[in-house]
C-alpha cells in the first residue's frame, strides 16, 4: 500500500495500517477517526510507534490528542488502535503533492475496469453469436 492508496481509500484501516504505511511509521503525522469529522480539528498527532510484530500489524502508538482544537500536552497511548476507523489527515503540502496524483491513479484504475467490462461483454456477444 502508499500514500497515494491511502488517500484513495482512507476507510477501514485500524491506526497500525495506517501509520505502517507513513514515512518513519507516521511519526510526525496527523490521523484521525472516520467519526470525528463533524467535530472538526480533533486528531492525534503521532510521536511513537512500537511494532510488536514484523509486519506491523499489532503494537503501539503513541501521540498527542487534539480536540476541537484544544491540544493536549502530554502524548499518551492512542486507543481504539484496532479499530478499523482511522485515517491519514495530510498536511497541506502533501495534499497539495499527492492528491492530484491520487486522482489521477484513480482514473487510471477506473479506464482499465472500464475497458476490462468492454472487453468482457465484447467476448460474451462473439460467445452468444
Amino acid at each position: 500500500m502508499s500514500l497515494l492508496q491511502l488517500l484513495l481509500k482512507p476507510a477501514n484501516r485500524n491506526l497500525l495500517e495506517v501509520v505502517s504505511h507513513l514515512p518513519k511509521l507516521g511519526v510526525g503525522s496527523k490521523v484521525t477517526r472516520k467519526a470525528w469529522e463533524p467535530y472538526g480539528d480533533s486528531y492525534w498527532e503521532v510521536v511513537a510507534v512500537k511494532p510488536r510484530t514484523e509486519d506491523g500489524s499489532a503494537g503501539k502508538v503513541y501521540g498527542v490528542l487534539t480536540w476541537r482544537g484544544q491540544r493536549e500536552q502530554k502524548p499518551r497511548l492512542i486507543n481504539g488502535r484496532a479499530k478499523r476507523v482511522w485515517r491519514w489527515l495530510p498536511s497541506q503540502q502533501q495534499q497539495q503533492q499527492y492528491v492530484p496524483l491520487a486522482r489521477e491513479l484513480q482514473r487510471q484504475q477506473d479506464l482499465q475496469r472500464l475497458a476490462a467490462q468492454r472487453a468482457e461483454a465484447a467476448a460474451g456477444k462473439e460467445a452468444g453469436s
